[in-house]
């Protein structure tokens, strides 16, 4: 989960802004609740947010000089801004600052899961570049099995099970970190670096499942659990999972649990 900091002078907007939706469907936790700048530089010295919503417009130091200060102890944290005013200075100071977003007062809740969601799908990438590295360091840090000649066709079978365990575990991590795009399993398969015939083939004699089949299942899943939240949305719902058209991901979802996504959620009322 991405830990999150909401900052603003408001208690009412404040706590408003925190029970707005449920912060679970896209990734987050909320971590802390500040009323002003300073209190949320020093819990963010222990906590380290990786994801600050701030007013602009606040008392001693605004949202802008806030920024700053937290960015020069975490570079990473992603920032959105609220302000009451479209005012061209703070939004000049904030895309000074590579803020994910400046979403404006009073907070349409549209408005506000919009820009959660891209910077929930910017950390996602991020996260996925660094398993991509680690796997690469991996990979070269493994010495090459020796060839079948020199140790027997046993051993040459015995060393193609971790390579076949750490493609499948990679597969999954993919699907894990790229389910709410619109992610084919032909770039799946091209981001092991291999067709998706030899690909398809790997993870099925491991999981038993074709990788869409494993993704359709994952998403499945995911859209069960959001789906059990109270004030889900259906459409909603379908484009966090991967589906950018709510009747056909209404045709999966029957296929898959059997019942219609309205009559799953009516369930848990």
């Amino acid at each position: 989960m991405y830990k999150l900091f909401i900052v603003d002078d408001n208690p009412l907007d404040r706590r408003g802004i925190a029970g707005l939706f449920q912060w679970e469907t896209f990734g987050c936790q909320v971590a802390g609740l500040f009323g002003n700048a300073m209190e949320a530089l020093s819990a963010a010295e222990s906590v380290r947010p990786d994801i600050v919503l701030t007013d602009v417009q606040m008392p001693v130091i605004d949202g802008i000089e806030f920024g700053q200060r937290l960015r020069s102890g975490l570079p990473a944290v992603e920032l959105i801004f609220m302000s009451s005013y479209d005012d061209f200075a703070f939004a000049h100071g904030a895309l000074q600052l590579e803020a994910i977003d400046y979403v404006l007062k009073p907070i349409r809740k549209q408005a506000l899961e919009a820009a959660v969601a891209k910077v929930a799908g910017k950390l996602d990438k991020a996260q996925m570049k660094e398993l991509e590295r680690e796997e690469l360091l991996r990979h070269i840090r493994q010495p090459f099995p020796q060839s079948p000649g020199q140790s027997g066709a046993a051993d040459a079978e015995e060393s193609e099970l971790p390579y076949y365990e750490r493609i499948v575990s990679r597969i999954k991590a993919i699907v894990a970190a790229k389910y709410r795009e619109t992610i084919t399993v032909q770039e799946i398969a091209g981001e092991v670096f291999l067709s998706l015939s030899h690909a398809n083939n790997i993870f099925k004699s491991k999981t038993g499942l074709k990788i869409f089949d494993y993704l359709t299942e994952y998403r499945m899943e995911r859209a069960k659990s959001l789906l059990r939240h109270p004030d889900s949305k259906i459409y909603q719902v379908a484009m966090q999972v991967g589906y950018t058209n709510k009747s056909h991901f209404c045709l999966v979802f029957r296929k898959h649990a059997g019942v219609s996504p309205s009559e799953y959620k009516d369930h848990f009322k």
